[in-house]
């Protein structure tokens, strides 16, 4: 066993020799032991046996592993945090035309990132009346949904469009655990394969217009705590760029249009002087 192994090195090198190991208490529990073994002379120089001494370590190691995982956790949240600065900066600033292809690309890093198989876009239409999956990225040998979701009535899905109505977002889990009432979101997940959901609100002008939404596969706890805020905050940042674009819009075809009837007007004048 490892004692033998360490008493020969201690044995065979004439020195001591410091190590870890787990050893497995009465009770069942298991502790972290740092053991320093010496060899032992007697008067003669001559090698008369081993002295061992252990210290249980088990609440260092418990430290050094708790700030670990924190530290990774801090690393994680720098990155997304990265990421979803990069992605609104990016959208800001971005041309009406080249919209669709940084939303698809912001779709794209988001599904990467919190390793989802699906991550899209949804958008109600002018009148709240339907859904359609606007944008969607997938993960490689990942089917696409998005021709299956197009003009979806919203009476059809009205419990996942009630959640998201109150800004909440919809941290699915586990398909077979959604209530009575959901039974059509339950189908429209199956129908995907779905095992896990997150759907985060997207709302601008006081109304509901949609979700960022990022399908699992395969069984998952959850999504992250962490990054589930930030995904929240990109979904309202995403909400105020596109109403930016739809103001922008609006006030490009307010400006065609008067445009249009100032020459009407010129051309009319132009008529009645003749």
């Amino acid at each position: 066993n490892i004692f033998n192994a360490w008493d020969r090195t201690v044995i065979s090198n004439n020195s001591a020799q410091t190590y870890e190991t787990v050893l497995s208490h009465p009770d069942g529990s298991r502790h972290d032991y740092l053991t320093t073994k010496l060899p032992l002379f007697d008067g003669h120089s001559d090698f008369n046996g081993l002295i061992a001494i252990s210290t249980d370590i088990s609440t260092v190691k418990q430290l050094q592993w708790d700030l670990a995982v924190a530290l990774d956790r801090l690393k994680r949240r720098a990155a997304l945090e990265q990421l979803v600065s990069g992605i609104t900066t990016r959208m800001i600033g971005v041309e009406p035309e080249a919209l669709a292809l940084e939303i698809e690309s912001a779709l794209a890093q988001i599904g990467k990132f919190t390793e989802a198989d699906r991550c899209y876009l949804i958008l109600l239409d002018t009148n709240g009346d339907s859904f359609s999956i606007t944008h969607q990225w997938c993960d490689e040998g990942v089917s696409s949904t998005a021709t299956t979701y197009q003009n979806v009535p919203r009476s059809s899905q009205l419990y996942m469009l009630e959640m998201l109505d109150y800004g909440m977002a919809l941290d699915i889990k586990d398909v077979n655990e959604l209530p009575p009432e959901a039974y059509a979101l339950r189908q429209m997940m199956e129908a995907g394969t779905i095992h896990s959901m997150l759907m985060l609100p997207v709302i601008y002008g006081g109304y509901l217009r949609g979700a960022i939404c990022l399908d699992s596969l395969h069984v998952r706890s959850g999504w992250n705590a962490e990054d589930l805020d930030l995904l929240k905050t990109q979904a309202v940042l995403l909400g105020q760029v596109l109403h930016s674009h739809e103001n922008q819009r609006a006030l490009r075809d307010a400006k065609d249009e008067a445009e249009r009837l100032a020459r009407v007007k010129s051309e009319f004048l132009a008529n009645m002087s003749h």
